[in-house]
């Protein structure tokens, strides 16, 4: 039987398509601007490394692809200094080839479940045909692929300048993955968090709000600048029945 889910998912994809959200669009430039990155020039890179690797342009309805591409081609282009990068949920490592080529001359940890914990993890049902082993993990470089759970980074204590948060997205472990991300981070370093709800949506089954609340429980004392970019700018991603999702930037004070 069709869940009522996937009525209204399929109902809202028939009826706003690929079309673009002109007011989110104009908010996402000002959002990156206000963080000192040109959106616009991030697009261009990211369409370059994304031909490269994949033979086709960035496109937000590919896929899981979205604006954390964007937003680390943009700072890829910026003045921040980005030398060692943590990943914190491998998956298929699309973002892990990414970040290897807009971030050559960096050291990146990404770290995961192993292969068959993350094939039993429901939250990622949809693409379990995808999901690859991490013996057969891209040869990247400048990439070490860790297969553990995250919250064993509570015993670690190197520092990064980037790290991006994709875990598992419900409490405890998001709780407990961005609390170790802004300790691991160095001084004007940034964590990228992934999935942010501001207001919970009934219709997704990981929109709760751990995550919102850990980031502005750390921002209220003042450890993290905390700033929030959409998700996606598409209508299909933005509406009243699915709710819109949110990017948090959090920068160590």
């Amino acid at each position: 039987m069709i869940s009522l889910r996937t009525l209204i998912l399929s109902f809202s994809n028939r009826l706003y398509g690929a079309r673009e959200d002109k007011e989110i669009f104009r908010a996402q430039e000002v959002l990156f601007t206000n963080l000192k990155l040109d959106r616009q020039l991030g697009v261009a890179r990211l369409n370059e490394v994304c031909k490269k690797k994949f033979g086709k342009n960035y496109d937000e309805h590919n896929g899981m692809w979205s604006e954390h591409l964007v937003f680390f081609a943009s700072l890829s282009l910026s003045t921040t200094p980005v030398s060692r990068i943590l990943e914190i949920g491998t998956f298929k490592g699309e973002a892990t080839s990414i970040l290897s080529e807009l971030f050559p001359d960096s050291q990146i940890i990404s770290v995961d479940l192993n292969h068959e914990a993350i094939r039993e993890n429901s939250t990622y049902s949809y693409a379990l045909s995808d999901i690859k082993a991490f013996a057969s993990a891209p040869n990247l470089k400048n990439v070490e692929f860790l297969e553990m759970n995250s919250v064993k980074l509570v015993e670690y204590s190197e520092k990064f300048d980037l790290i991006w948060v994709d875990g598992y997205h419900l409490s405890p472990t998001v709780i407990m993955d961005i609390t170790n991300a802004v300790r691991l981070l160095r001084k004007g370093g940034i964590a990228l968090c992934d999935d942010v709800y501001l207001r919970s949506s009934w219709i997704e089954i990981d929109s709760d709000l751990s995550s919102k609340m850990a980031l502005e429980e750390l921002a209220s004392t003042k450890l993290i600048s905390l700033s929030y970019v959409y998700k996606r700018i598409g209508k299909k991603f933005n509406n009243f029945a699915v709710g819109s999702k949110r990017l948090g930037v959090a920068i160590k004070n």
